[in-house]
């Protein structure tokens, strides 16, 4: 999903450390309220952890293994503009445009997620 690239990344980062919190519950908005929440959420929590680190990176622990993943590179303006585009994509919206446009970036999150793994400090 080319349009909301920084979205996507960041929902994927989100997913590579085994946090599925911000997905699941955009892929189960069924309205534009709580897929705007999710989308907050996940933005101030990738602040906190990415934006605020000197080294950007984050420690977790995946099949027992402690790992550092490395943030995904996305500017705080493009992920404001992704995020005002996807909302506005989405105000007004019927239930089931809603859903497909939810589902759709939820998905496109959890395909990137293998390859944000990858990315190791």
């Amino acid at each position: 999903m080319r349009e909301y690239r920084g979205l996507v990344r960041v929902l994927a980062f989100f997913a590579a450390l085994r946090n599925y919190g911000y997905v699941d519950r955009l892929g189960n908005a069924l309205d534009e309220v709580t897929a705007l929440e999710a989308l907050k959420d996940s933005i101030r929590d990738f602040h906190s952890l990415c934006f605020d680190s000197e080294d950007k990176c984050v420690e977790t622990k995946i099949g027992g293994e402690e790992i550092k993943l490395r943030c995904p590179d996305v500017s705080a303006e493009d992920l404001m503009k992704d995020f005002d585009g996807f909302i506005e994509s989405i105000k007004g919206k019927p239930s089931d445009v809603i859903i497909k446009s939810t589902r759709r970036l939820a998905l496109a999150a959890l395909a990137e997620k293998e390859i944000l793994r990858g990315e190791r400090c």
